[in-house]
C-alpha cells in the first residue's frame, strides 16, 4: 500500500493532467483516474522493471483513455493514434456524418484483402484487443499489430481516394462527399 502512496504522490497530478489533456469532463477524468489506479493495484505485480514504473502508469492511463473513447464515442481509425490521424464522430453532434461514412467505411473494409479485412474488423470494428485477437488467431502479437497498421493505412487510402471528408479543426468529421459521380460506394453520397 506504501507503493500506492508513493505512485499516487509522485505520479497523480501529472496523471490526472494527462487524463485532462484528452477528456474534457472532470467526472470523467476522476473515472478514468480511479481506473488507472485500480489497474495499478490489480497489476502490480506484473511490472519487472522499477525503472520503467512511469512509462507502465502513463500505458494503462492511455489505454484507459482509449476505453472510455471507445465506450463514449464511435470512433473510426484509419490509421495509428501515433500519426495522429484519426477520425472522430460524436453521434450527438455528427450523426448525419457518420450516416453518410458509415456506408462508405463499411464498403471499402470489405474491398481489404482478407488478411487485412479480417484484422480491421476484429480489432477496428468490433473492439477486440490487438492481443485478444494475436491469441484468437494464433498469430505472433508484433505480426498482428503490423497487419492493423497495414490495413488502416490501405483502408486510409481507400478512403482519401473515394471521397472528400471535409473536418472540423479538432479532426471531427463534418462532412463527406464522393469524389467521382458513382460514390466511393456505389451511390451518390459516402
Amino acid at each position: 500500500m506504501d507503493q500506492l502512496n508513493d505512485i499516487h504522490t509522485e505520479f497523480g497530478q501529472h496523471l490526472k493532467n494527462f487524463i485532462r489533456s484528452k477528456v474534457n469532463n472532470d467526472e470523467d477524468v476522476s473515472d478514468i483516474y480511479q481506473n488507472v489506479i485500480l489497474k495499478i493495484i490489480t497489476k502490480i505485480d506484473t511490472l519487472k522493471k522499477t525503472e520503467s514504473l512511469k512509462s507502465w502508469i502513463f500505458t494503462i492511463a492511455n489505454n484507459q483513455i482509449i476505453d472510455y473513447f471507445r465506450n463514449h464515442k464511435t470512433r473510426v481509425e484509419v490509421q495509428t493514434w501515433e500519426s495522429k490521424f484519426s477520425i472522430e464522430l460524436e453521434p450527438a453532434e455528427n450523426t448525419n456524418a457518420y450516416h453518410l461514412m458509415e456506408g462508405c467505411i463499411h464498403s471499402l473494409i470489405a474491398q481489404l484483402p482478407d488478411e487485412y479485412r479480417l484484422v480491421i474488423e476484429q480489432s477496428e470494428l468490433k473492439g477486440m484487443s490487438q492481443k485478444d485477437l494475436a491469441q484468437k488467431l494464433d498469430m505472433n502479437y508484433i505480426t498482428l499489430r503490423s497487419k492493423v497498421q497495414r490495413g488502416r493505412e490501405r483502408l486510409r487510402k481507400m478512403l482519401n481516394d473515394s471521397c472528400r471528408i471535409e473536418q472540423a479543426h479538432l479532426g471531427t468529421v463534418i462532412d463527406c462527399k464522393p469524389k467521382n459521380a458513382s460514390g466511393c460506394c456505389g451511390s451518390s453520397t459516402c
